[in-house]
């Protein structure tokens, strides 16, 4: 779906001085790199990716942060 948006939508998409864009582009990466790092402690060892998302307080602080 976003590759079939036109280059002047972009615009409208990247984070600028709005903190409400910031504070969702932020939630966004950080949800994508705790995916991420899950993706690799599965690869080297399932118990470890097991482990990690028992132990992981990420997930709950994203979504009680306003």
């Amino acid at each position: 779906m976003l590759a079939q948006l036109s280059f002047g939508t972009w615009r409208f998409l990247l984070p600028d001085n709005d903190p409400g864009r910031h504070h969702l582009w932020n939630k966004a990466m950080v949800a994508d790199r705790l995916g991420r790092m899950r993706t690799v402690l599965l690869a080297i060892d399932p118990v470890l990716e097991t482990w990690f998302v028992s132990r992981q307080r990420v997930t709950t602080m994203l979504k009680t942060k306003p």
